[in-house]
Formats: C-alpha cells, structure tokens, sequence
C-alpha cells in the first residue's frame, strides 16, 4: 500500500482483529491491528464511522484472468455497511431528487444492513448525507471497492484462500477450495458480525452484495467513474447471504438495474446473462448453473429474493 495523506476531519484510532485461513479453512494466524477514522454525527444518537484508507497501487480482477495494476488517491469509506438505523436517520433528512423509504429492509433491525435499496435511492442517501454534513459522500467506484476489500492481499478472498461460515455470513452449504461446508442462514446479519479485513471494514465477503457507482460492462478495465456513459445497470460487489463463496471473492463483479432494489424480474433477459441471472437471484426450475472458471456444477437456490443488496459510502 503506498503512502496518501488525508486531510481533515480529525482522525481517531480504532482496534480490531484479523484472521487468515489457509485453503482448507484452517486459521494460520491473528492478529490485532490499528486503524484511523472518523465518527460522522448524525444526530439523534446516530453515528457513520468512516475509515482512512491510504491511496496506493494494487493489481485489480482475477488472478486467473488479466489482471491490471491501478493506482488510487487516498480516500475514506464506510467501516460498516449502512445499517437500518443510519438509513432511517437519513431518510429524515429533506429530500434533494426524490423520496426515501425509510423503512424498506425485508430483515428488520437497526443494526442489520439496510436493504431492498436500489441504486438511485442510495444517490440520494448520499446526495441527504452531503447536504447535512457539509462534505463529500459517493458510492464507492470498483477499483475503490476492490482496494478496500483485498487490504493489500492478493489471495482471493481478504482472509486467505477460502471463506468458511465463521468468517462471513454467505450460502456455506457450498465450500471453496477444501474448506468445509456450513448452512445457509437465509438471512443478514448485523453489521460486524466477523472479523474486519487487514484494513478495519468489516463484512467485505457476504451478507450484502454493494453498490458501486460505474455503469455496468463486461469487463473492469475502464476504472474511472466516467467510464461507459450509458446503460441501465449498475455494478455490485461482495457477494451476500444467498451466494455461494466463490462469488464472493475479492474480484468477483456482478451487475443490477439501477432502479431495482434486487435483480427481481424483468421482463426481457440478455441471451448471454440468462445462467448468471438464474444462478444467484434464487429460483429453482431444475436449472443447472456453471459458474465461471469453476469445474463444479451448482444448483440454484428456491424462490425469488429481492433483499440481497445493501450500501457503503466513501467520503473524499
């Protein structure tokens, strides 16, 4: 990680642990850590904790594909994904665009994550949160997304090798590498519920797919938020709790509707984003799925799930 200096807001430390699994699982080692943030008041007793990340250069996608060096000015991001409870503060701020629901989970709780949010209401939720604070808050972009979750790691997930259910909250029914297998909770759980990665964030692999600000296409080597200027989708990082590990890698990119709070249905499909699509919304009609650069062949899952995506926000 190379060296950025961040200016204000004043910076406190915060402690947390890490973990680091070898491919069968197994953890190698501990270790507690130190990071900077800063406590972003919101009022009424509620807080946004964003971390410094400091700007460096890393290699961004998959190591079995080409990979691309890209290099980041420092910048801050969430140290959580925005739980229920911060999102119903700023649905209470007045509107810039257009209405918030302030409620809209389908997993109640005010320290869960907030989901059923799709990516034009979390551009206001953020659009609410700079107007109240006086600074900048975005989505994150891809590259920024990536850097923050590998934590200057370049194994596929930020814990090691493989993703076990002690470690992030995803569909272990399915295992990757030789990691055990574990059950699918069907559901969130409250935000930082496992270790933080190197870099103090917390819940990277699973729980919520994220947002993230770049129009969707097929590849990730256009990284500047410019970059396409049109489309309808918008990408989406992390995995979630319905997903299997391998698509909740460090690198791994999926795509939704901006104006969906999950993929649902829509009511034409792309020929060649069909498997995909099937594979991890969540029905079962006896389709077989072949995920990318994988020799295991799995099934989808029942029913229709339109809870599966959430948010964090960078401060710059």
């Amino acid at each position: 990680m190379g060296n950025g200096s961040l200016g204000e807001p004043q910076l406190s430390l915060f402690e947390f642990e890490t973990v680091t699994v070898n491919h069968r699982g197994e953890i190698i080692e501990r270790e507690t850590r130190h990071a900077k943030y800063y406590r972003e008041d919101l009022g009424e007793g509620i807080f946004l904790d964003m971390v410094a990340i400091a700007g460096g250069t890393f290699l961004m996608g998959y190591q079995e594909k080409l990979q691309h060096s890209v290099s980041l000015p420092p910048f801050y991001i969430s140290k959580f994904q925005v739980t229920q409870a911060q999102w119903f503060r700023v649905a209470s701020f007045p509107p810039i665009h257009r209405s918030l629901n302030p409620n809209p989970s389908s997993f109640k709780g005010e320290n869960r994550p907030v989901e059923n949010i799709s990516w034009l209401e979390c551009q206001e939720f953020c659009a609410r949160l700079c107007q109240y604070t006086g600074k900048s808050y975005r989505l994150p972009s891809e590259a920024e997304w990536e850097y923050a979750c590998r934590a200057g790691t370049v194994t596929p997930f930020h814990c090691g090798e493989t993703l076990t259910a002690e470690l992030a909250n995803y569909d272990a029914s399915y295992s990757y590498g030789e990691a055990p297998k574990g059950q699918c909770l069907y559901k969130t759980l409250p935000v930082g519920s496992f270790p933080a990665n190197g870099w103090g964030l917390y819940d990277m692999h699973g729980n919520l797919w994220e947002w993230c600000s770049e129009i969707w296409h097929d590849n990730d080597l256009d990284n500047n938020l410019d970059c396409p200027t049109k489309g309808s989708d918008r990408v989406i990082r992390g995995g979630s709790w319905m997903i299997y590990p391998w698509a909740c890698r460090s690198a791994h990119r999926r795509s939704s509707p901006l104006y969906y709070a999950s993929y649902g249905i829509k009511q034409e499909f792309k020929k060649n984003r069909w498997p995909r699509l099937w594979s991890w919304l969540g029905f079962k009609n006896s389709i077989q799925v072949q995920p990318e650069s994988s020799s295991n062949t799995m099934e989808a899952k029942p029913e229709v799930r339109l809870n599966t995506i959430g948010v964090r926000v960078v401060g710059l």
